[in-house]
């Protein structure tokens, strides 16, 4: 409710306020639905874009990639999948995970599938959460397919079109409302979370796993993907070079 509030005041004072996540369009909507007339919203990792209830960007997968990532995801021991489409997600994760029983409880926008087969529709973003032993890249060819692997949190992938990201998500916002963007800014939709770690680190001496355990990452994780040194000056200009695409 804080957070609704604090869309409505920035709202009021000519602010536009845009929702970055890596989570599927029909989840967010659910989330946001009382505020979709004055938000602006970039799912499934930049694939989708919503601008107050309207979906004017939506970019899958062509069909064959997707149906080949999944033939092959399908048949790596251990791996659970997280695929989001346009209007559905679907999921691999077994009924005794965390995240299965999260979604029930709340009753989110999911269907559980047990075969990757199952889904037939264009896929926009897959998710995969992986053992430590398993590096997809020993799997799939990622260039020869156009897409693109990264990392979204401890032993946890995604794999969208290659050129797809939440901050060209946040780019083709800017250049719809005709908003100018800043070279000086600090671009990225992680860029709090990379202040906020190498503060944390810099503040306790370089204790990295206060700071992951803080902020909810492992600590190769952070400082894989956030932290970014103890020299503070060092650390301004890796956030600063930081740009869209």
């Amino acid at each position: 409710d804080i957070f609704f509030d604090y869309i409505d005041k920035l709202v009021d004072h000519g602010i536009s306020v845009g929702i970055a996540t890596g989570r599927n369009k029909p989840l967010i909507v659910k989330m946001f639905e009382s505020k979709l007339d004055k938000l602006s919203l970039i799912t499934a990792n930049g694939t989708i874009l919503v601008h107050r209830g309207e979906t004017f960007f939506d970019q899958p997968m062509p069909m064959e990639t997707s149906k080949a990532i999944l033939k092959t995801l399908q048949t790596i021991e251990g791996v659970s999948c997280n695929i989001l489409c346009k209007d559905i997600a679907y999921s691999t994760y077994q009924k005794d995970s965390r995240f299965y029983k999260m979604m029930v409880q709340k009753q989110l926008p999911v269907i559980f599938i047990d075969d990757l087969s199952q889904v037939t529709e264009p896929v926009n973003n897959i998710g995969a959460h992986c053992p430590s032993d398993v590096d997809l890249n020993d799997y799939i060819d990622f260039d020869a397919l156009n897409v693109t692997l990264t990392t979204s949190g401890y032993e946890n992938v995604d794999i969208l079109t290659k050129g797809i990201t939440k901050a060209t998500g946040i780019d083709a916002f800017c250049k719809k409302l005709n908003i100018t963007i800043c070279k000086d800014e600090i671009k990225g939709t992680h860029s709090f979370r990379r202040n906020a770690i190498t503060d944390v680190v810099n503040a306790s001496n370089g204790n990295l796993v206060l700071a992951s355990e803080l902020f909810g990452n492992s600590p190769r994780v952070a400082e894989k993907n956030y932290f970014t040194g103890i020299d503070m000056e060092e650390a301004a200009k890796v956030l600063n070079k930081r740009k869209f695409g």
